[in-house]
């Protein structure tokens, strides 16, 4: 027995280096490699593998019998074989928080409606809206239609360009019709102006003024409704109505203010109403398809250039109450105008000295 002993020692002490760590190299929990003994084995450090005696039939002994078969350990992992660390996501892919917005993708916040520049109103058929006055509203709908609503003043505004232009003014390409309703007074400047596709009108019993330029550039306006309500047609409210052709100014109106109807070149016909006591200068200036105009009782004066540039007109009316006329009210009208006055009127001496033609009665 003694010689398989020293046999099976002799294996043990001569293993390679390799292979003579210790279990403590890679399991945490073996003993560590210092001097501790196994009780079971007697040997210091590794678990040696187990030495078997072989005893063949000539030596007479047991055969397979394992000599000093060491203890094992147990549950051991291999040499050599660290033991598996507890599964992880792979070092490249990060395990994604949960419920996390991506960091370049921030989360949108909800639009306000823009106050300067309104936007479309998801209302039946109604595409825009706004304010235009301390109680007065807008609304531009699918049929090109715009509405002004409420009551009071509008606001007035400044020319287009300005940061102060009419709030609708970015539709005028939609913008085919104008209903005023009842309850605003008073139409502010430039409230209308560079509509170009506007082409009718209706202006209620409510409003008292058309402010200054209100209409002025409706390119495409060819008829308007004006009430007796009104009182005044302010500076330029409807100057360069290029396709306004006939218009009628309702009893009630005072003031027709300087150059009210300027350059409207299509306009052919006008009544001017006994209430009109005022024409301002250049009222109906280079309206040149003008051909016949009244000028009704009340009024006193035609002022500077008031009918100038009025090259087709021919026939113009001039009461006896007017006592003081421009030299140069009808500049550059036509060479067969002539002037229909009251005999011994300011207006007979006015024709004869300028040396128009002239009629009394």
């Amino acid at each position: 027995i003694t010689a398989p002993l020293q046999t099976a020692n002799e294996a043990e002490t001569t293993l390679p280096a390799e292979e003579q760590r210790t279990i403590s190299d890679t399991d945490p929990s073996a003993p560590d490699s210092g001097g501790d003994t196994d009780a079971a084995s007697g040997r210091t450090g590794r678990t040696a593998a187990p030495v078997q005696g072989s005893s063949s039939g000539s030596s007479g002994g047991q055969g397979n019998t394992s000599v000093n078969a060491p203890t094992p350990v147990p549950s051991a992992a291999p040499v050599n074989t660290p033991a598996p660390e507890p599964s992880r996501s792979p070092e490249n892919t990060p395990v994604p928080e949960p419920s996390q917005t991506p960091a370049d993708t921030p989360t949108p916040e909800a639009t306000p409606s823009p106050t300067a520049t309104p936007a479309p109103v998801p209302s039946g058929n109604i595409l825009y809206q706004g304010t235009c006055g301390p109680a007065a509203s807008w609304k531009l709908n699918d049929s090109g239609t715009l509405t002004i609503f409420g009551s009071g003043n509008m606001d007035n505004y400044d020319d287009d360009g300005s940061d102060n232009c009419n709030p609708y003014i970015e539709y005028s390409d939609r913008i085919n019709t104008l209903v005023i309703e009842n309850g605003i007074t008073d139409i502010g400047s430039y409230a209308f102006s560079y509509l170009w596709k506007l082409s009718a009108a209706t202006i209620p019993e409510s409003v008292t003024r058309i402010g200054y330029y209100a209409f002025s550039c409706c390119d495409d306006l060819t008829s308007v409704s004006i009430p007796a309500s009104v009182s005044v047609i302010d500076f330029g409210a409807f100057s360069y109505c290029t396709s306004l052709s006939e218009i009628t100014i309702p009893y009630g109106v005072k003031s027709i203010e300087m150059s009210a109807f300027s350059n409207c070149s299509s306009l052919e016909r006008i009544t001017i109403p006994a209430s009109v006591t005022y024409l301002g200068e250049g009222a109906f200036e280079h309206c040149s398809n003008l051909r016949s105009v009244t000028i009704p009782e009340g009024v006193t004066s035609i002022e500077f250039v008031t009918f100038s540039q009025c090259s087709s007109l021919t026939s113009v009316t001039i009461p006896a109450s007017v006592t003081s006329i421009s030299d140069h009210a009808f500049s550059g009208c036509s060479p067969s105008l002539i002037i229909h006055c009251k005999a011994g009127s300011y207006a007979e001496t006015f024709a004869r000295e300028q040396g128009i033609a002239y009629t009394v009665s």
